[in-house]
């Protein structure tokens, strides 16, 4: 009905489809591959965290925010997720960024073990 689909439910449990989907799948999906495409140029990957203008956190700072904020900086919090649910290809760009800092926080690591070793 009006371009949308409903999958898994009942006339004794009718369900719409919320705004801005098009498809509504109850009891889940399983699937052996799946593919998030963004047919928009201005989604960016998190490549830019490895630019050299990029500022990465202190450790300090990163554990003074987690302190305070009780989450990863740029991160979707629980609440946003639970009252918006996961955006998969968000909160994968989000993971990978992570895992890029923590990629740039090991290797500055390991320059200060070997300058150490040096010393």
């Amino acid at each position: 009905v009006n371009g949308k689909a409903i999958i898994g439910t009942s006339a004794a449990h009718p369900i719409s489809t919320p705004s801005g989907y098009s498809l509504y799948v109850g009891y889940g999906i399983l699937t052996e591959k799946l593919k998030v495409a963004n047919s928009s140029d201005t989604y960016n990957w998190s490549d830019f965290v490895f630019n050299k203008d990029y500022k990465l956190r202190s450790i300090e700072e990163l554990d003074k925010y987690i302190e305070e904020n009780k989450h990863l900086p740029g991160v979707s919090t629980e609440k946003e997720i639970k009252e918006k649910g996961i955006n998969i290809a968000e909160i994968q760009k989000q993971q990978m960024e992570k895992i890029e800092e923590l990629s740039l926080y090991i290797i500055d690591l390991q320059k200060q073990i070997n300058e150490l070793k040096r010393n």
